[in-house]
């Protein structure tokens, strides 16, 4: 969770000074990662990991909107 939620942070506070790209490349993180998790979610150790990184793509975006505002 930690990870993901860092590089979306990250990731949203490099692309700060054009926001439509920022909130493309975010989108296309999480496109990019909806396969991943749906495939884990039967087994059981990847199971949490995948809602591990579900969890850290949502706590990213509310941090990087919080630091807009």
């Amino acid at each position: 969770m930690l990870v993901v939620g860092i590089a979306i942070v990250v990731l949203s506070d490099g692309l700060s000074g054009n926001p439509v790209v920022a909130v493309l490349v975010n989108l296309l993180v999480a496109a990019g990662l909806v396969p991943a998790i749906w495939l884990s979610r039967e087994l059981p150790v990847l199971r949490w990991i995948g809602l591990g990184a579900a969890v850290g793509v949502v706590a990213g975006w509310i941090t990087a909107i919080g630091m807009v505002g």
